[in-house]
């Protein structure tokens, strides 16, 4: 499957020079609905009696077992137990835990810790979507670059974590994901936008922001081989000189002479795109 990223003109030494792209932080995306937890609350009630029932007794001993000797030898666990007022201790922390302030803290929490953590780059199997022509590639004076999608770059990481899959297909609906937040799930969080962009059938790799090879201010670069570049396709209202920088950057290195270069022009009788190959 070959991938598509549309790109403004200032982008083009990134790419054809120093073969290195973005990774966006979810804060930076224009879908306010990103990444962003939809929570009712932390949990449950059937997980807080779990909890209470389950788990409660168990962090009581724990406590018990931390304190001094001397106080253990005082007081054995059973009138410990005795001491702990389990209702009113149990009565205060579904208080905090169903409380909106509480819950809207976790969320600017998770938010801020999501966008120091991993960066997005988000590819595409169209390139000929007028849409993402005029939102990406600055009215269609940018460009599209056409990747290899079977490059290692996509690939899985040898790690138990799913978020850092390789390439993953994004969904789209109409309904929000909403859960407590013990019920959200990474993929419903990552993967699922509203079905208002499914005319870009995207695709999405995640990357983690501290293994970028470059970082200027908040923009996050990371190194992909130039034999993953298949074609670039030069915007309709591109200038003759990017055209003409491009077609040279290309002819003048050696491992770039296989980029095949497209220009972009409207249809005479539909509302499309043609490409013309140009090199």
């Amino acid at each position: 499957m070959n991938l598509y990223k549309y790109m403004d003109e200032n982008r083009i030494k990134n790419i054809l020079v120093d073969n290195k792209i973005r990774f966006t932080q979810p804060i930076y995306f224009n879908d306010p609905f990103e990444v962003k937890l939809s929570i009712e609350g932390i949990a449950t009630e059937t997980d807080l009696i779990r909890f209470e029932k389950d788990s409660f007794n168990n962090i009581v001993r724990e406590l018990y077992n931390e304190q001094p000797k001397l106080f253990r030898d005082k007081i054995n666990l059973e009138n410990f137990f005795s001491i702990i007022d389990k209702d009113m201790i149990m009565k205060e922390f579904r208080n905090i835990v169903k409380n909106e302030n509480y819950i809207s803290t976790i969320k600017k929490t998770f938010d801020n810790v999501i966008n120091k953590v991993f960066g997005v780059l988000s590819l595409t199997t169209k390139n000929n979507n007028l849409l993402m022509w005029a939102h990406y590639a600055d009215n269609h004076k940018g460009f599209v670059v056409e990747f290899n999608g079977k490059n290692e770059f996509f690939e899985p990481e040898n790690s138990d974590n799913y978020i850092y899959n390789g390439l993953q297909k994004v969904e789209y609906s109409r309904i929000r994901p909403y859960s407590f937040l013990n019920d959200s799930k990474w993929e419903e969080l990552l993967l699922i936008k509203s079905e208002e962009w499914s005319y870009e059938d995207e695709y999405r790799i995640f990357r983690r922001l501290n293994e970028a090879d470059e970082v200027i201010g908040n923009i996050h670069l990371f190194e992909f081989s130039k034999e993953m570049i298949k074609s670039i396709y030069c915007g309709c209202n591109m200038s003759k000189e990017n055209v003409k920088e491009i077609i040279q950057l290309i002819s003048e290195e050696k491992e770039l002479s296989h980029i095949k270069v497209y220009k972009a022009k409207v249809s005479k009788k539909y509302y499309e795109l043609e490409f013309e190959k140009i090199k």
